[in-house]
C-alpha cells in the first residue's frame, strides 16, 4: 500500500501469493541479500534433507494383518523403539509419560530425515544414530512390539 500524493489517495496492489514461492520470487527482488539468503537457505535445505538413520523394519501404526489403528491400543514396534529412546534420554526413571501421537510420520518410506526434527523427533533420531548405529533392525521387526506391554482390560 502506498500514498499517492498529498490529496490522501491510497492505491493498493495485490500480489498473488503461492505458498510454494517466496517473497523474493513473487516480488522479483534481486541483489547481494537476496543472493546471501539463497545460499543461506540451500545449505540449510541440503542440511534438513539430510538422511541420518535408517530402518530395515517397517516401523508399524497399523495392523499389518488387518489394517486397523494399534497405536494407542496396543504394543507396537514403533512403540517400542519410541520408548527405549525416551529410556535411553531419559536415563534411571522409574515412569515416562509420551504424546503416542508424536513419531508417527517420521518413518515413512524408512528413511529418518534430519527436516522431521521436533523435540520428540530429536529424542528418537538421536537413539537411532547413537544407540543403534544408525539403522533400526531385526530387535524392532515385530509389529506387534517386543511383548513387554500388557494390556488390562477390566478392573482388578
Amino acid at each position: 500500500m502506498k500514498s499517492s500524493g498529498t490529496d490522501g489517495t491510497i492505491s493498493v496492489k495485490v500480489y498473488p501469493w503461492q505458498f510454494s514461492d517466496n517473497a523474493t520470487t513473487v516480488w522479483g527482488l534481486t541483489g547481494p541479500v537476496v543472493n546471501i539468503v539463497a545460499e543461506k537457505t540451500a545449505a540449510l535445505s541440503e542440511k534438513l534433507n539430510m538422511v541420518v538413520a535408517h530402518t530395515d523394519v517397517d516401523l508399524c501404526i497399523k495392523d499389518p494383518a488387518t489394517g486397523d489403528r494399534m497405536v494407542r491400543s496396543s504394543e507396537t514396534n514403533a512403540g517400542d523403539l519410541c520408548a527405549d529412546a525416551y529410556r535411553a534420554q531419559a536415563g534411571n526413571v522409574d515412569v515416562a509419560f509420551v504424546n503416542g501421537g508424536d513419531g508417527n510420520n517420521m518413518f515413512q518410506n524408512d528413511n529418518v530425515l534430519q527436516r522431521s526434527v521436533k523435540l520428540d523427533y530429536q529424542v528418537v533420531i538421536d537413539y537411532i544414530t547413537e544407540n543403534l548405529g544408525g539403522n533400526v533392525g531385526a530387535e524392532y521387526a515385530d509389529p506387534y512390539g517386543q511383548g513387554r506391554i500388557t494390556i488390562v482390560t477390566e478392573a482388578q
